[in-house]
Formats: C-alpha cells, structure tokens, sequence
C-alpha cells in the first residue's frame, strides 16, 4: 500500500513539474523583447492546455487525502 501512495505522490509531483516547465515557457515568451504580443486566442491555447493538466493533477492529489 506503501509503494502505491508514494508512486502517486511522485507522479503528482511530475505532473506539477511538467506543469511548471510550461509555465516558465510561456512567461519567457512574454518577456520576450521585440516580439509582437501574443493574441487572446493564442494565449488561452497555451494557457487552457496548462490549466487542464494542473487541474488533473490538483484532483488527484485532492482525492489522496
């Protein structure tokens, strides 16, 4: 039972990294200077991907506990 709570814990924790990863992407391509700015619908199709992936996550941690 042991072994099956911490494989959960660890792909949780994965699954937050690889969330995270994308994040700091897409922060560097906003910062990025002399780019022409992202459209709204370019933005929530970077962001909606992330966003779904976090709340998967956050689920499954949540029915953890």
């Amino acid at each position: 039972m042991t072994a099956i709570i911490e494989a959960s814990v660890q792909a949780a924790c994965h699954e937050l990294c690889v969330v995270s990863e994308g994040l700091e992407g897409l922060l560097a391509v906003l910062d990025e200077d002399g780019r022409e700015a992202l459209k709204p619908n370019q933005l929530h199709a970077l962001m909606s991907s992330l966003k779904r992936q976090f709340d998967a996550t956050v689920s499954t941690v949540h029915c953890m506990f």
